[in-house]
């Protein structure tokens, strides 16, 4: 079989701070231990397992296996990658209780990123955002009233997941799936991407080259992962553009190298409500969580008035539920998880100072969302001619 086009790397030793490869040493101790070494001699990773004595020790061999495993093992098992688990899940790789996936910081980053993909103490599997100062689940669907709707059970008491080679994975809480090309024998790898999606990837050949496709994913609008696009920011996505982040009209991107630190306002908002701020409808915006509170069957005037009356109050959401019978009011502390999509049925209001709003007039170049300067005018035609509404 033709090697991929570009190696992959399926396990680092340590992750957070890698030797650089230039007089690094691997070694077996008398102990039994196994210990990465840098350029200088420092100790950088070893083994975490109990001393052998003299005799198991001098059985000791390393093999890498034919599954991607790296065995240190004397009659048993010692220590082995499978059980150190990084970003990727490998076939015949056990998934439990006591390891998990975290994702890398980007391309060609090694050290840990924001994500994590585990199982909870209610027994089932779940990713997780997990940033500098905030974290929240985001799969299974947050918003599914029944977590059964996602094919997955609480009612377990064992705690284990495993993909084989022909694309099956299966795990204790019930949850299932199939790669496209089940069936198929060959290399495989579950991956939780930097960006927070769960993808499996399989090696295909194509055009007499052999690389990795996506062959499924636990998420099919990565606009639904949280934190992607960071505080204040708005994501879109379509199957031609893919996904992008924008800054609402006012906010400004904080850390032009990474998105996940979002948007910062170029306003304040007074804590006095004596009408010096105002409401911009901004619609099919939705910002998940962060409800100051949950006010059913409101009109929109208490809505507004409800968020007027809060100083921590950066907006509300305001939308109609079939359930209810009648509109619900979310107040917003923070705007987190936004994402923009034309199959959300609900509006954001988002709180702005009167000031900044010329004669009472918004203009549609005003108040659309707007995309960074590292995002081109293309990008930015999503919020072309999209009306927004200033309330009074």
């Amino acid at each position: 079989m033709t090697k991929p086009s570009v190696p992959t790397v399926v396990w680092i030793a340590n992750r957070g701070d890698p030797v650089d490869g230039k007089g690094s040493k691997l070694s077996v101790l008398k102990d039994g231990k196994l210990h990465l070494t840098d350029s200088a001699g420092s100790v950088v990773w070893k083994t975490k397992t109990e001393a052998l004595t003299i005799s198991e020790a001098s059985n000791l061999q390393l093999r890498l296996m034919n599954t991607s495993n790296l065995v240190l093992y004397n009659f048993s098992s010692v220590a082995q990658s499978f059980d150190s688990s990084t970003d990727i899940l490998l076939p015949q790789q056990l998934l439990t209780f006591g390891t998990s996936l975290i994702s890398n910081r980007g391309q060609g980053l090694y050290s840990s990123g924001y994500y994590k993909f585990f199982f909870n103490e209610d027994n089932a599997l779940h990713l997780l955002f997990q940033g500098p100062k905030l974290s929240s689940l985001y799969w299974p669907d947050p918003s599914l009233e029944d977590i059964s709707d996602a094919g997955i059970c609480f009612y377990n008491t064992s705690r284990a997941a495993l993909l084989d080679d022909t694309g099956y994975f299966w795990s204790s809480d019930h949850f299932k799936f199939h790669a496209t090309d089940f069936g198929t024998v060959t290399q495989r790898r579950l991956k939780l991407d930097a960006d927070g999606n769960l993808p499996l990837y399989s090696l295909q050949e194509k055009d007499g080259s052999w690389d990795w496709i996506v062959t499924w994913q636990a998420i099919s609008d990565p606009c639904r992962i949280h934190g992607v696009c960071g505080p204040n920011g708005v994501c879109t996505y379509d199957h031609v553009s893919g996904r992008r982040c924008f800054c609402l009209q006012g906010f400004k991107m904080k850390d032009h190298s990474d998105w996940s630190s979002g948007c910062e306002p170029e306003f304040n908002i007074s804590c006095d409500h004596g009408d010096k701020t105002t409401f911009v409808q901004l619609a099919h915006v939705e910002y998940y969580g962060s409800d100051i509170d949950f006010l059913q069957n409101l009109t929109f005037q208490d809505c507004q008035e409800e968020c007027l009356n809060r100083c921590n109050c950066k907006g509300f959401q305001y939308r109609f539920s079939m359930e209810d019978g009648g509109y619900n009011c979310y107040p917003k502390s923070r705007l987190l998880n936004g994402r923009r999509s034309p199959n959300f049925d609900g509006d954001l209001y988002l709180r702005v100072p009167k000031a900044s709003i010329s004669n009472h007039k918004v203009l549609d170049e005003e108040f659309r969302l707007q995309c960074s300067s590292i995002v081109s005018k293309q990008e930015r035609s999503t919020y072309e001619n999209k009306t927004v509404k200033l309330l009074l």
